[in-house]
Order: structure tokens, then C-alpha cells, then sequence
């Protein structure tokens, strides 16, 4: 299991930027943390 795990983030590692910035902002985890204000202060 640590080993796929690793495998897959291998992979994912040259992966386009701009793909890996399209499924982080559909990430609902990710939204949460933008819609939070203070989080919005920190991060800009």
C-alpha cells in the first residue's frame, strides 16, 4: 500500500502545473480553506 501510494505520487510529480492548479481548486477540502476569510487574508 506505501508503495502505490508512493508510485502514484511519483506520477503525479510530472504532472502540467496547470493540471495539478485545475484539481486542487476542484478539491472541496481546498474551497473550504479559500472561502474561509482569514484563511483568504494569510494566503494573499
Amino acid at each position: 500500500e506505501t508503495m502505490e501510494g508512493y508510485q502514484q505520487c511519483a506520477v503525479r510529480l510530472s504532472d502540467d502545473p496547470e493540471e495539478i492548479c485545475k484539481r486542487a481548486l476542484a478539491d472541496s477540502g481546498i474551497q473550504q480553506i479559500l472561502d474561509d476569510p482569514g484563511m483568504y487574508l494569510i494566503l494573499d
